[in-house]
């Protein structure tokens, strides 16, 4: 059982279509629920140096959310829980440890203002 549901926003770009040499990549909004938790200090001290002062967290769901994929140039989800800041999601994990229902355990960064 995964504590502290919550309603989260999901934003998903789906797959980019052409049309008169243009590129138009559409995007869709939806929800989920997830338990949002800060990481700690031991999660923030894996982090890359340059990354330990973004606004990180981590969710626990049992919604399977995208990551950025280079090959298909396909951003990753964008997630937001209080209707204005938005977070990317950065990595997506299988977290079955010793629990009934299988779900992730997703870690999301901020987005700057510019990219959200």
């Amino acid at each position: 059982m995964i504590l502290g549901l919550i309603t989260i926003a999901l934003r998903r770009s789906g797959v980019q279509t052409w049309s008169a040499g243009r590129a138009t990549a559409t995007t869709v909004t939806s929800s989920f629920k997830g338990g949002w938790q800060p990481l700690n200090g031991e999660e923030i001290a894996m982090l890359p140096e340059g990354e330990r002062a973004s606004d990180h967290a981590k969710i626990y769901t049992t919604t399977l959310l995208r990551t950025s994929d280079q090959h298909t140039k396909i951003p990753a989800d964008n997630v937001n829980r209080d209707g204005s800041t938005w977070f990317e999601v950065l990595k997506v994990e299988p977290y079955n440890a010793e629990t009934p229902i299988p779900h992730y355990r997703v870690e999301i960064v901020r987005l700057q203002e510019q990219d959200a």
